[in-house]
């Protein structure tokens, strides 16, 4: 990959990782999440930097639909991350706000493939909260 290339690429995520924060910060929902240290800005740079490389993401095109696949490439990455060790705060935030997609994203507006990828994350988060709640069981059972 040339250096033009390689900023132009960049540039395109900074792009798609714009789009999404314009979104996501009219969401109460999505502000109560982000009372921490890490801000939406640095979610947004989170999912488009992992999301990126799944597809070829397009500005102009921008939908929910296209939040909820960016954020289901996300999520997918780092919950076999979270399955194997904890993860950052910022990391953490993209699955907890993935698994909540689908209370405040109008489901009418959404495609077939964008329900059954919001229910597949919110199923997948309830899967490793429990795992989390057995991990945390066990440790406490062993002292």
């Amino acid at each position: 990959m040339s250096f033009t290339q390689a900023v132009a690429q960049q540039w395109h995520k900074a792009e798609m990782a714009e789009m999404l924060m314009l979104r996501l910060q009219s969401q109460h929902e999505v502000r109560q999440l982000l009372v921490g240290a890490t801000s939406l800005q640095t979610v947004c740079h989170l999912v488009a930097a992992l999301a990126f490389a799944e597809q070829t993401w397009k500005a102009d095109e921008w939908d929910d639909n296209q939040l909820v696949a960016m954020f289901c490439c996300a999520f997918q990455l780092l919950f076999v991350k979270a399955i194997q060790q904890p993860l950052p705060q910022g990391e953490e935030l993209i699955i907890s706000l993935g698994s909540r997609l689908a209370a405040w994203l109008p489901a009418d507006k959404l495609s077939e493939l964008a329900r059954q990828q919001t229910a597949l994350m919110h199923q997948s988060a309830a899967q490793l909260m429990e795992l989390r709640r057995h991990r945390r069981q066990a440790s406490r059972n062993m002292r």
